[in-house]
């Protein structure tokens, strides 16, 4: 029997315009990488900024567009842990439907663990697997070093590379990180945030891994329930098109889908053509 979980709020009048004015913001701060590296941190938040803009005003992803931005998140959040690599003086990336040559630079704060996942996530979502190993053989402590973050955040991050790596000790390593997310644990994000965002993911993908077909689809209807919590327990996030989908419940939702996991739960918070990666043949990366 399938679940449905509402989506929040309703695209205003202006929205349509507001995401077209992202998507130029977007264009022109790519436009400017080779010259200005450093603007990678924010061209990732522009990046972001018009794919949430663009799913909230296309709650159902029926625009190639809207699920293309994904895509070009994903090419410039992965561009973020290549281009402060130890690839030489410059590498080649391909970002918005052109192949740019940006200078190398030392690591900022921007290449940390939140980053990572929000990259991690775009590449699960969009199959990308040669994105997804080369973010997963970054070591841990290099996200360490670059920003701080709770340790919960960088167990999390361990035991998605160990499990897209094949890794061993990955039930250990998935305990650790749950245990890691008690609130008197964390420090560096509220309690509201660490259960209804950061936490439901990990329970969703213990339950897909160890749990089975029953337990994933009640998880992934209490992470998506979770999600319209947070977005709609304040008066301010109510509008924000952060909320417009739930990008780590999708990522997960999509390894589900790819193992032949039936999914039962229906959500513009995971729009279909997105988990079942329908959109994605003949998109150039």
């Amino acid at each position: 029997m399938t679940v449905m979980v509402a989506h929040h709020g309703h695209p205003g009048n202006t929205d349509e315009v507001r995401a077209q004015e992202a998507r130029s913001d977007l264009a022109m701060r790519v436009s400017s990488l080779e010259d200005m590296p450093d603007s990678i941190g924010l061209t990732f938040e522009a990046a972001l900024r018009a794919m949430y803009l663009s799913f909230w005003t296309d709650r159902d992803a029926e625009y190639f567009a809207t699920c293309a931005s994904a895509a070009i998140a994903l090419q410039v959040g992965s561009a973020i842990f290549e281009v402060t690599g130890d690839n030489g003086d410059a590498i080649e990336l391909f970002i918005l439907d052109q192949t740019r040559t940006l200078p190398m630079i030392s690591a900022r704060t921007f290449a940390g663990a939140s980053n990572w996942l929000s990259a991690f996530y775009l590449a699960v979502i969009c199959r990308d697997q040669a994105r997804m190993t080369m973010l997963c053989k970054i070591p841990v402590d290099r996200l360490r070093a670059a920003s701080r973050e709770d340790e919960f955040v960088y167990l999390w991050v361990d035991v998605l590379q160990t499990f897209w790596l094949r890794g061993d000790g990955l039930a250990s390593r998935l305990q650790r990180a749950m245990e890691a997310s008690y609130p008197e644990a964390v420090r560096f994000v509220s309690e509201g945030y660490l259960q209804t965002i950061l936490y439901p993911p990990v329970h969703l993908f213990y339950s897909l891994i160890f749990k089975g077909e029953s337990p994933f689809n009640e998880a992934l209807k209490d992470a998506l329930e979770f999600h319209n919590v947070y977005w709609t327990s304040d008066i301010e996030r109510f509008d924000d098109a952060t909320g417009a989908i739930a990008l780590a419940p999708l990522a997960i939702a999509c390894i589900g889908y790819d193992m032949e996991v039936a999914i039962e739960v229906e959500s513009d918070y995971i729009p279909r053509h997105m988990l079942k990666g329908d959109w994605l043949e003949g998109f150039r990366y």
